[in-house]
């Protein structure tokens, strides 16, 4: 994005109040109010166009730049004076204002201002503001001459530099989780050797900062899940992370993404585990905090896509334990923001749909689902639409179109061909489902059979997803008994 139409987004994000708050701000500054009549046009625009701009306001293109500049600085201190309160800026005020009082040599009013400041970035475990102002405190007192005192804050500025050196080291150890987890990196020995590092075998209570907790337990996720596959261990820190927040609610509004992350992988985790329940439950209350948590200010879009996320999770949770009648009310919360929802959670959102109405035996909706699940954007999540084409032939199965099921299982065969997907049991479920299509309905009896003695072998290792196979397998033999 350009810079020009950064500015023109940052104008369109900004809510009522603080397009009122900057105009009286803006208001009592020079003579030359050109950068207001430029905020009002860019208010109006959707990009920075400054030929245009410049014909509407009649000022020259150099003008019109030095306004924008202008318009620029007195946005950013509009922003700050309109969130004074903000607890982030509230601290780092009073710290300028402690220095700007030390320099002049009023050291008990610095004192004063800096203590206050620390009450503050200490309650919301402002890692680097903390180190900030008792370096300042040490400074003070030591002026004041009051070295004892002084002493005690040197061994807590030195203490919090470790924590500070801690959340450091934890950062750049995630980080390189992150590359592993989007396919930049692939997983080796460098990982394996993480769990001898001292920071890895430090133990919680060692960990004074709340914020450095969190991470900790990121980094111990992140290991036991993408590295050891221990589903379980993974679990217990994604909790662990969310019991500091239990402890210091105040921290949502400074790391949401990680609290929203912790309940999606409890949740999922328990998912992947067949614990339903707790799946559904852990789901439940992240799209409550995303709906309902307005108070630690978590940014609009984030409480967006975490709703969306929860009741996607919500969703997967509900067909898993087989419960399709309350699937298909969720669906239709989900359908209502489609056109806000990103591509590939539209993706999974199909597939269940589809999922839903054919275990509810709604089959042509289960059709238009997978219809428009096959219509999407490719190359995303090509698992689910695999299982798609899967799905399509189970359908046609249960509706009775057995000409058309060679068809749909030959269409199937060439997608995974042609996009050279290889998941673990998806060639083995193709040779199955091709016997199904290829031999009278009389016989199907015995390959359901076979089916369900597979899927207890562990021949289809997509076990969510074969859940649905091993469900409608079940239904047929029944039928057929």
């Amino acid at each position: 994005m350009r810079k020009q139409d950064q500015l023109s987004a940052y104008i369109h994000s900004m809510s009522k109040n603080e397009k009122r708050f900057f105009k009286l701000q803006a208001s009592v500054q020079g003579s030359d109010k050109t950068f207001i009549r430029l905020f009002d046009e860019m208010a109006r625009a959707k990009t920075y166009e400054p030929e245009l701009l410049a014909k509407k306001l009649n000022v020259s293109k150099r003008l019109l730049a030095y306004s924008k500049n202008y318009l620029e600085k007195i946005l950013a201190q509009s922003l700050l004076l309109y969130n004074h309160e903000n607890p982030g800026v509230w601290v780092s005020n009073q710290y300028r204002a402690a220095n700007l009082l030390f320099k002049r040599k009023q050291y008990e009013l610095a004192l004063s201002f800096v203590e206050k400041g620390l009450a503050k970035a200490f309650y919301y475990d402002m890692c680097d503001i903390i180190i900030s102002c008792l370096g300042l405190k040490f400074n003070i007192l030591q002026a004041l001459s009051k070295v004892k005192e002084s002493f005690v804050i040197r061994e807590q500025y030195n203490e919090w530099i470790r924590q500070w050196n801690m959340e450091l080291e934890i950062t750049n150890i995630n980080l390189g989780f992150n590359r592993l987890m989007t396919g930049a990196v692939k997983n080796g020995p460098e990982f394996e050797k993480i769990e001898q590092r001292e920071i890895f075998t430090v133990s919680e209570d060692k960990l004074i900062s709340p914020s450095v907790k969190i991470f900790w337990h990121e980094m111990k996720h992140y290991f036991y899940y993408y590295v050891k596959h221990d589903l379980k261990k993974s679990i217990f820190h994604n909790r662990g992370k969310l019991a500091v927040y239990e402890k210091h609610p105040q921290l949502l509004g400074a790391l949401p993404h990680s609290y929203f992350s912790a309940l999606l992988y409890t949740g999922s985790l328990n998912n992947e585990l067949g614990n339903y329940k707790e799946a559904l439950k852990y789901a439940t209350k992240m799209e409550y905090v995303a709906t309902h948590k307005n108070k630690e200010n978590i940014p609009v879009h984030l409480r967006e896509y975490n709703t969306h996320t929860a009741r996607i999770l919500q969703l997967m949770a509900l067909c898993y334990d087989g419960k399709f009648d309350a699937a298909v009310k969720k669906i239709s919360q989900l359908r209502k923001d489609m056109d806000k929802i990103q591509s590939y959670h539209q993706i999974i959102i199909r597939y269940y749909t589809a999922l839903a109405f054919f275990n509810c035996g709604r089959y042509d909706e289960a059709l238009e689902a997978c219809n428009e699940l096959n219509s999407g954007e490719k190359g995303l999540l090509p698992e689910y639409l695999f299982y798609g084409k899967v799905l399509l032939v189970m359908i046609h199965y249960n509706m009775k179109n057995y000409k058309v099921l060679p068809h749909f299982v030959t269409a199937a065969a060439s997608w995974t061909k042609r996009h050279q997907f290889d998941n673990a049991g998806s060639k083995e479920l193709l040779v199955w489902l091709k016997k199904i299509s290829q031999f009278p309905v009389s016989g199907h009896r015995q390959f359901f059979i076979e089916f369900g003695k597979a899927t207890k072998q562990n021949v289809f290792t997509d076990y969510t997803r074969t859940l649905a196979l091993l469900k409608w397998a079940s239904d047929n033999l029944n039928e057929q008994k």
